[in-house]
């Protein structure tokens, strides 16, 4: 299985004045959003991170930029939603999305919103199977 999460990330470190960056374990959490290295290099959370605007593109991120570009192939045959609004203003997010879901045999969706739901029809533009929570989703059972 494959976890395509271009949504954030809480182990994506940066460092702003070279734009290197690393991906820190995910069970190692390091209790800070901040991490000096050696030669008082600064590694941050916030670095990495696209601010929250209208019109957001990963373009605009060369870090989501050089990360994105190595899943270009991705065509799974599955995919499925988990707790996602597909809010308008993440225009780059829901290209990914189109993307993804057009090579797929199904779509599922796990949301109890059925408004969210309709939008997510609209925009994938794809058959998708709802499921309003994750016992629903494991039971297989709409």
């Amino acid at each position: 299985m494959l976890v395509y999460k271009p949504h954030g990330s809480l182990n994506l470190y940066a460092d702003q004045a070279s734009g290197d960056f690393f991906f820190a374990s995910p069970c190692k959490p390091h209790g800070s959003p901040d991490i000096r290295g050696e030669a008082g290099r600064a590694w941050s959370l916030s670095a990495a991170i696209i601010p929250p605007r209208l019109g957001k593109g990963y373009a605009q991120k060369s870090i989501a930029h050089y990360v994105l570009s190595r899943l270009e192939g991705f065509q799974p045959s599955i995919v499925t939603f988990w707790g996602v609004g597909l809010a308008p203003s993440d225009g780059d997010l829901l290209d990914i999305y189109v993307h993804a879901c057009a090579s797929a045999t199904r779509v599922e969706f796990v949301n109890p919103d059925p408004a969210i739901y309709d939008r997510a029809g609209s925009v994938l533009k794809v058959p998708i199977t709802h499921y309003k929570d994750l016992d629903e989703w494991e039971s297989g059972q709409p």
